[in-house]
């Protein structure tokens, strides 16, 4: 039994998820599936040769994710392997104004992969910080993720500025800057500016709760235009 599995898959929003999803990246537009290779270069060419019927693409089955309030765990309940990773993180985070220790754990038995995702909040209660550990057999990753949410309700907007590449176009409530590579003291300085310049104040974050609906919202919406769009299917 895989003890970070989530009791059900409700999200904040209400809305409910497949256990099990099968993904046909083949059936995205060529920029997007260029963005999920590796090389856009072997990107574009296996495009093709998928298109022309020269090569066949492998489909991947994979775990829905995880509701965030589905199950919670401080840092030192999360896997071993991820505790250094994450007491450093929420350290230097911490130098910047953010708090907490929200952390939730997938371990997807279809592609063999850990995650561990660390959200913070700001003192200010105007930002939340998202980190993502993810560990296989052979290869570890980090992304982060700085986010102000404004008019906090059904038609919520985000503000964000993350480190991760661009991979697939962003949701419609989502305005997002993508500086790849660069340090959380870079990402917090450049959402600072985006945050004075805009032309609303950001939505106060008062609990987990909040953050939990923009997150899930987010999540819900984003699988809901892969199945539109026959990308991903219920396995």
């Amino acid at each position: 039994m895989n003890p970070y599995d989530p009791p059900g898959q409700r999200f904040a929003n209400g809305s409910t998820l497949a256990g099990k999803y099968v993904a046909d990246y083949s059936r995205l537009g060529l920029g997007e599936f260029r963005r999920v290779c590796d090389s856009p270069v072997r990107g574009a060419i296996e495009w093709f040769a998928i298109k022309l019927q020269l090569k066949h693409w492998v489909k991947q089955v994979f775990d829905a994710p995880v509701p965030m309030l589905s199950q919670l765990f401080r840092i030192i309940d999360t896997p071993q392997e991820f505790h250094d990773d994450l007491i450093a993180f929420k350290a230097d985070a911490a130098r910047y104004g953010y708090a907490g220790e929200l952390c939730t754990v997938k371990r997807s038995q279809g592609v063999e992969v850990t995650t561990v995702s660390l959200r913070m909040i700001h003192k200010s209660k105007q930002s939340f910080l998202t980190s993502l550990f993810a560990k296989t057999e052979d290869l570890s990753q980090n992304e982060t993720q700085v986010t102000s949410v404004f008019n906090m309700g059904d038609d919520f907007t985000t503000l964000s500025v993350t480190n991760e590449p661009l991979r697939f176009a962003p949701s419609t409530r989502c305005v997002a800057e993508y500086l790849v590579g660069a340090s959380l003291a870079q990402l917090c300085e450049r959402h600072a500016i985006l945050v004075a310049a805009a032309p609303d104040v950001p939505s106060l974050l008062e609990s987990p709760e909040d953050i939990a609906v923009v997150v899930d919202t987010l999540t819900v919406e984003f699988y809901d235009r892969m199945i539109l769009s026959g990308v991903f299917s219920p396995a």
